[in-house]
């Protein structure tokens, strides 16, 4: 794995926590917009549905609770979602992202490094919450795509997730967690960083 760099983490380290929660605010938010029937809508996410992305990204945040010390993680394989919940899907998140918020909240913001549920293991705090919060508001984005509604990024969020993404993002390109990055085209955009985030990730903006 490549080392991190530190000039990243320096820019991170005073803005992690509001990034974390506005992503949290963005994923329940796109999946209370769900609305009947949309439930098995394609999403960008190419092989998987609208409740499938769902239960992903709260098996994501569950399994950065467990390494964080808080909870037993998800009860199913977040890769390999069923597509059916047991209860409701803002249910499932909300539950999902308690934990994670109680997780983080036990990390004072001198700690270094915390683990991962990420192939890379412990990483430097900073960059390891706004990837546990890029999983959030990245789901959160194909969600809305395949349902309807706002974007959920801004630039600043943006800005801050793609910092983030460009230490950490290549070596999961091999394992499929990331889709190779998408060429721009096209006339300029509104959103520049947004974009360019979502290219990075393998994404097609909308």
């Amino acid at each position: 794995m490549n080392a991190i760099d530190s000039a990243t983490v320096t820019s991170l380290r005073p803005v992690w926590r509001q990034v974390l929660a506005t992503s949290y605010r963005a994923l329940e938010d796109s999946v209370a917009g769900v609305r009947p029937g949309q439930e098995d809508n394609a999403t960008p996410c190419s092989a998987w549905t609208v409740t499938q992305v769902i239960q992903h990204a709260a098996g994501d945040q569950l399994a950065y609770a467990k390494m964080l010390g808080i909870g037993a993680g998800p009860s199913y394989d977040p890769f390999s979602p069923s597509g059916t919940v047991d209860g409701t899907a803002s249910a499932l998140v909300k539950e999902a992202i308690e934990q994670t918020a109680a997780a983080w909240a036990t990390v004072s913001d001198d700690t270094e490094t915390v683990p991962t549920p990420l192939p890379h293991g412990d990483l430097p705090t900073p960059v390891a919450a706004v990837m546990c919060a890029l999983d959030a508001a990245v789901h959160a984005w194909d969600i809305v795509i395949a349902a309807g509604g706002p974007s959920p990024l801004d630039e600043e969020l943006a800005g801050h997730l793609l910092a983030a993404a460009r230490q950490v993002v290549e070596p999961l390109r091999q394992w499929g967690a990331y889709a190779a990055v998408v060429e721009a085209g096209g006339a300029p955009s509104a959103t520049p960083v947004t974009d360019e985030l979502l290219r990075y990730l393998g994404r097609v903006p909308r």
